[in-house]
């Protein structure tokens, strides 16, 4: 008896401090500062209902997906702790979906899956497991506080991005992905467009062509990979580049073809500028004039860079090493 008074007082007592926890707090610190005073910074865009949003009506938004794009700046912190922090949202909500790197190759899916399988609690190694420092993306402590949140909760993290700029796709696979097929005439132009401004306008317009082809490859498979994490039912988080995650061409209109009717819901982690003040001026980034994705996510910048100076170098640097065309007599 008095066994079962002791045992019923501590289920009330667990009872109550569950009851008791706070919900998570939404993110207001950030570890970038550059215009971390704009007006924009930490707000939220509901680009389709044109106002703002709260962190956690977003989280709600995003459980109702079954794929949650998260396209990122690579060099900002925030926007992968601002990954990490949504997706320990979703999991507070039920959820339990695959996590999808672009920055892993899918070749490294074995590696990667035996690694998880041997240390289910620890995502420290995992970088080193996949060779994540020869891949020329940031450091991967950068990317762990999203597959810590990932491990803890035992949720499967999977490679998305194609090896070889996808040019080793089988035929058969080519097909199923689309990739044969004619992108519409403003997809093209989008996908040119995104390319061309993306590399300062500096690629020979001869370029543009093949460059958008591995774009497309990209695309395609990382929403492939994306269906085949899900298993049809879990659903997935990608995380990505932010042109990947854009629903006008990038992996989200794949992935419409590949899984009809799912829903999904696509968002970008935007540095401000000082120039942009309002959200809908952000669409000019885009090379538009619609922001393609449902929401975005405003944050200070990383860095001060410019970086077409520095392609620009890079570009002078290459022709200079270049091999001279041989003339004919």
């Amino acid at each position: 008896m008095r066994t079962a008074i002791l045992l019923l007082i501590t289920v009330i007592a667990a009872a109550a401090c569950t009851r008791a926890t706070p919900p998570r707090s939404e993110p207001t610190e950030w570890t970038t500062s550059l215009s971390d005073s704009h007006a924009l910074v930490g707000k939220i865009w509901n680009v389709v209902e044109k106002k703002f949003a709260s962190p956690g009506q977003l989280v709600a938004a995003a459980a109702r997906s079954d794929y949650i794009f998260l396209g990122e700046n690579h060099e900002n912190p925030d926007h992968h702790r601002l990954q990490a922090w949504l997706l320990r949202g979703l999991i507070d909500k039920g959820r339990r979906p695959a996590i999808v790197f672009e920055m892993i190759e899918e070749t490294r899916q074995p590696a990667l899956a035996a690694y998880q399988n041997n240390n289910p609690l620890d995502a420290t190694g995992l970088g080193a497991a996949v060779d994540w420092g020869k891949t020329g993306w940031p450091a991967w402590p950068k990317y762990q506080p999203i597959a810590d949140v990932a491990f803890e909760a035992g949720l499967p993290v999977f490679a998305g991005n194609p090896a070889n700029h996808g040019k080793s796709l089988s035929a058969a696979r080519r097909t199923r992905l689309g990739l044969d097929d004619s992108l519409s005439p403003s997809q093209r132009d989008a996908m040119l467009e995104t390319i061309d401004a993306g590399h300062c306008r500096l690629v020979p317009k001869r370029h543009l062509t093949p460059m958008v082809t591995i774009q497309r490859a990209r695309d395609a498979v990382l929403a492939d990979n994306a269906q085949k994490a899900s298993g049809g039912k879990r659903g997935a988080v990608l995380i990505l580049g932010a042109n990947h995650a854009r629903k006008d061409y990038a992996a989200p209109t794949v992935l419409n073809r590949l899984h009809p009717g799912h829903t999904s819901l696509t968002m970008a982690f935007i540095e401000v500028d000082d120039e942009l003040k309002a959200p809908s001026e952000y669409a000019r980034t885009f090379g538009g004039d619609l922001i393609p994705f449902d929401y975005i996510w405003f944050t200070p910048r990383a860095n001060n860079r410019y970086y077409c100076a520095e392609l620009k170098q890079k570009f002078k640097k290459f022709k200079k090493h270049s091999p001279k065309p041989k003339t004919t007599p």
